[in-house]
């Protein structure tokens, strides 16, 4: 009991941290243009990845059932993440200087109008998470189903030995 007290206080101040941290650096500025190159090549390369591995598990599956089929799903929308992705970040690029409104931080950025189609198609593709939390929902389950198959195929064996 007493080494549970002394391990509260330090747990207790690195929980603060995670909870309240002193900044947060979620957004990440590429330089140009090397380093818009570099990112655009490894979206390339993921979706690339992503598409192999969806039609690869199709041919020739490693297993049946929900577990594999939440795992494909996974594969592709990663996949429409990824193409997601090199679609606003051309756009980024292509867009004129005074397009988006910035103030003073990166959450009070705004289109400026009038809106045409390049404007419209940045907007909604900007909207990433709608590809992305599926994708990162569907490998969940599907490796959470794979874990509960295997524990449960581990305890069958145990019964029958």
């Amino acid at each position: 009991m007493a080494c549970s007290t002394r391990l509260f206080p330090p747990v207790f101040v690195l929980l603060l941290l995670f909870v309240f941290p002193p900044a947060v650096y979620g957004v990440q500025v590429h330089s140009a243009p090397e380093g818009l190159y570099v990112h655009q090549m490894a979206h390339v390369f993921f979706a690339g990845a992503m598409l192999f591995l969806f039609i690869y598990l199709k041919k020739f599956p490693l297993g049946q059932g929900t577990a594999w089929r939440y795992i494909r799903l996974s594969f592709f929308f990663f996949f429409l993440w990824n193409v997601n992705a090199l679609i606003v970040h051309s756009l980024e690029v292509y867009l004129p200087q005074n397009a988006i409104i910035a103030e003073t931080d990166f959450w009070s950025r705004r289109l400026a109008p009038p809106f045409d189609l390049t404007k419209w198609i940045y907007f909604f593709t900007k909207h990433d998470h709608i590809w992305c939390v599926p994708a990162i929902f569907f490998l969940f389950f599907g490796t959470r189903s794979l874990y509960r198959e295997t524990v449960r195929r581990l305890r069958n064996q145990g019964r029958e030995d």
